[in-house]
């Protein structure tokens, strides 16, 4: 019955300390949605857990969130990158010099 008690208390402290990490950005709820939809990394029918961000807590607390300037920079080279637009400029560039 004791260890009983201690599991429970044991299993409720681990509950209220998930509860009080923070939740995930939504950029990196979607970069990581981008990294499993992209490599689907396991079985088919295993995937619903992506779709609820809610469920996503971030353990660095925070600490690694850009502002909004780097989110700006990092879409734009991201969304540039995969353009061909890339490497007309590039080329246009390279005859250029």
């Amino acid at each position: 019955m004791l260890i009983q008690v201690v599991h429970t208390d044991e299993l409720l402290l681990k509950d209220s300390q998930l509860r009080a990490l923070p939740q995930t950005s939504p950029r990196n709820h979607l970069n990581l949605f981008h990294w499993v939809w992209g490599r689907k990394p396991l079985d088919a029918g295993e995937y619903d857990f992506i779709y609820h961000s809610d469920d996503f807590v971030s353990i660095a607390g925070g600490a690694y969130e850009k502002d909004a300037i780097d989110n700006f920079v990092e879409a734009f080279l991201v969304k540039w990158a995969s353009s061909s637009l890339h490497v007309r400029s590039f080329m246009v560039y390279r005859e250029s010099r």
